[in-house]
């Protein structure tokens, strides 16, 4: 309870962006990979690359390397072509953490994004994911129309 009266916010967790993953990011950033996926090591202190996909991937290809159960963190350069015939490049940021995960790292997950999207300049929109139907193209692609 804060001294003032008021419930205290949520605890802050954060956790170290590596250099390797700021640089995988980069690539995303600069169209050198269009999407890369990030996870926790073991002790919970540092955001590791997991994996990453060259610029001639797609969006199923994003989906398929997110694995069924374990909680990830992925960014996507996702391409918009809008109804004027207007496209643009938008970086999205999945916070994947999956209802059927049981382990005990459901809420750092969760809680950690925040700490990791501020280390990732221009993420332009950040999507929750309970399972991997809410990984979802075209209802990325939707919150920019």
């Amino acid at each position: 309870v804060d001294p003032r009266g008021g419930i205290k916010n949520k605890m802050s967790v954060s956790i170290e962006v590596t250099a390797e993953a700021l640089a995988a990011f980069e690539k995303v950033s600069k169209k050198e990979h269009k999407w890369a996926i990030f996870k926790s090591d073991d002790s919970k202190e540092q955001c590791l690359v997991d994996c990453e996909g060259e610029i001639g991937s797609t969006f199923d290809d994003f989906k398929a390397a997110l694995p069924d159960v374990d909680p990830r963190w992925g960014v996507f350069d996702l391409h918009i072509e809008k109804d004027d015939g207007s496209t643009a490049n938008k970086i999205v940021f999945f916070s994947y953490v999956p209802d059927d995960y049981t382990g005990m790292d459901k809420l750092f997950y969760s809680a950690c994004r925040d700490s990791i999207t501020k280390e990732f300049e221009g993420i332009a929109k950040c999507i929750q994911a309970n399972d991997k139907d809410d990984v979802d193209e075209k209802e990325a692609i939707s919150n920019f129309l």
